[in-house]
């Protein structure tokens, strides 16, 4: 197994319906309203009608069922595929969660998700 699908599997990943809030790291305009497919402790993949570059650095706010609190994270695309209907996923790879240590979040995932 390579060492990306490694890290693909690293933390559980859960169905979400929830929301994220996402930017380019460093623009000021809005930030786009994205839907969440699934997300982990290390990431999420989102839904987009138009493709992201792998590599992007991006700026993310995202709510979790049952948190009072936005969860605010800085996030690298690791991939990019086409759906059908111009649809596409994007895997994230969360570089930095800034309010929310990575267990913590875990441990939260687990208890709502499962």
């Amino acid at each position: 197994m390579s060492r990306e699908q490694q890290e693909k599997r690293r933390f559980e990943r859960f169905s979400s319906e929830s929301a994220v809030w996402a930017r380019p790291l460093g623009e000021t305009r809005e930030h786009d309203l994205l839907e969440v497919v699934n997300i982990s402790a290390g990431g999420m993949l989102i839904e987009l009608d138009h493709a992201l570059a792998p590599e992007t650095m991006l700026e993310l706010c995202f709510e979790l069922p049952q948190h009072g609190d936005l969860i605010e994270a800085n996030g690298r695309v690791v991939r990019c595929s086409r759906l059908a209907e111009g649809r596409f996923h994007i895997g994230i790879a969360f570089t930095r969660v800034l309010n929310l240590p990575t267990a913590t979040l875990m441990t939260y995932l687990e208890a709502i998700y499962t």
